[in-house]
C-alpha cells in the first residue's frame, strides 16, 4: 500500500488498524497515501522509513500515546521528511476520521487526484458563486475544480510554480 505513496500514515499495535481504514478511505478519495506499520519498536524499523526519504512529501504518526514512536520516526528519516503527530491518551481510541482531518489540516498542499470519468456534469448557474468554474487538466486528471461528490478541491498556487 505504500508503492505509489506521496504522504504515509504510521501506526503500531492496535491504532494500525485503525490508521489503515483511514488510509483506504483516502485512498478512495483520490490521495496517494500509504501506511506503515512497525510489528516491534525496538529495535526501532530505521531502515523501512529511510526509504521514503526523497519520497514521501510527509508522515503522519498516529498513537494512542502521547508520543512514543514519532522521535524515533524524526530520527529514522534524518529530519529529511516532516513527520507530524497525532495521539490520543487514556484509552481513547482514535477515529478513522479524526486520522483523515489531522492528515488534512497537516497537508494543505495535498494534491487529490480524480480521473476525468469521476467528474460529473453539473449546471453552474445554481451551484457555484458568480456561475465561474475553473477545472484545469494535466495528464488526464482533474486538479482543480469540484468532483462528484461536490467537493471543492485545488493546488495551492506555488505549487504550480
Amino acid at each position: 500500500m505504500t508503492d505509489d505513496a506521496e504522504y504515509i500514515i504510521t501506526a503500531y499495535g492496535s491504532t494500525a488498524r485503525i490508521a489503515k481504514n483511514a488510509v483506504l478511505s483516502l485512498r478512495e478519495e483520490g490521495y496517494k497515501v500509504g501506511r506503515i506499520r512497525p510489528i516491534t519498536l525496538w529495535p526501532f524499523p530505521n531502515d523501512t522509513y529511510k526509504k521514503y526519504v526523497g519520497k514521501a512529501k510527509a508522515i503522519l504518526s498516529v498513537e494512542m500515546s502521547l508520543g512514543q514512536m514519532v522521535d524515533d520516526v524524526r530520527l529514522a528519516t534524518e529530519g529529511k521528511v516532516p513527520v507530524y503527530f497525532y495521539g490520543r491518551t487514556g484509552g481513547n481510541i482514535p477515529y478513522p476520521n479524526e486520522i483523515i482531518e489531522e492528515f488534512k489540516k497537516n497537508n494543505p498542499n495535498v494534491v487529490k487526484c480524480i480521473p476525468l470519468d469521476e467528474i460529473n456534469s453539473f449546471s453552474l448557474t445554481e451551484e457555484l458563486p458568480n456561475n465561474q468554474l475553473e477545472i484545469l487538466y494535466e495528464n488526464g486528471f482533474v486538479l482543480n475544480g469540484i468532483d462528484k461528490y461536490g467537493n471543492d478541491f485545488y493546488i495551492r498556487k506555488e505549487l504550480l510554480q
